[in-house]
């Protein structure tokens, strides 16, 4: 977490192209039929709330001192299983992926830890140390992983990709940095009952959205994905 390691933490690389070649199966949902789900809600039940820690302090990392928090670390015990890209197959790999990666994941119970991260402190500053969160030694790469991160990836430099404006396009203003995925560390008390799949009710994203706003999971819903021997009739009717 030091400014000379981010490099190593970017893993966007979610495969997406496997998206239009996978049909994911529900095998691993609750089987609650569709019909017997709350209706969908209307308001936008949107709302501005206290941090999870608004005490926080500096070296604090996590917080235990909620029932929450207290749960989160007490969850350590349950150690991590690791899954290795290589050796996964692609539909297992996609459904695990998807259901581990939010837009910008991070835990509720250390997020003003990982808000500290974000300090314009100079080069040299190491974060860690104001975070209090914990190094955790990564199996491949050299960068430490995040302790208390219930979701890790252990990446590689895939591709550096220089990103200019078209009046100077030999100068570039910031870069996109693509990670390859060597190892993914997941907690097993995030995990549902398959231990295959994240439960994002145990996980409990927080996202980062723009300016300082984080948001938490509120509502979901689930749109089963049509398939094609059930609709092609349809379109042989309208043709």
């Amino acid at each position: 977490m030091t400014k000379a390691s981010n490099h190593a933490l970017p893993a966007s690389n979610v495969i997406r192209s496997l998206h239009k070649q996978i049909i994911l199966d529900f095998t691993s949902k609750p089987k609650t039929s569709m019909s017997e789900l709350p209706p969908f809600r209307t308001d936008p039940g949107f709302r501005y709330l206290q941090s999870p820690t608004p005490d926080w302090q500096f070296g604090d990392g996590l917080r235990t001192n909620t029932p929450l928090g207290k749960q989160w670390k007490a969850d350590e015990e349950e150690e991590f299983q690791v899954f290795d890209p290589a050796k996964e197959e692609p539909r297992d790999l996609y459904k695990l992926m998807t259901s581990g990666i939010t837009p910008r994941p991070v835990a509720f119970s250390f997020v003003e830890a990982a808000n500290f991260t974000s300090v314009e402190a100079p080069f040299e500053v190491d974060e860690w140390i104001g975070s209090g969160l914990t190094r955790e030694p990564s199996t491949i790469v050299k960068p430490p992983r995040v302790r208390e991160s219930g979701f890790s990836l252990e990446c590689e430099l895939y591709q550096s990709v220089p990103l200019a404006p078209p009046a100077t396009p030999d100068e570039p203003t910031s870069y996109l940095i693509i990670g390859l995925i060597k190892l993914i560390h997941v907690r097993n008390a995030v995990l549902d009952h398959t231990k295959r799949v994240v439960d994002p009710s145990k996980l409990r994203p927080v996202a980062r959205m723009g300016d300082i706003t984080y948001s938490t999971l509120g509502d979901s819903f689930r749109i089963p994905r049509p398939q094609w021997e059930s609709v092609k009739g349809d379109y042989n009717v309208q043709s």
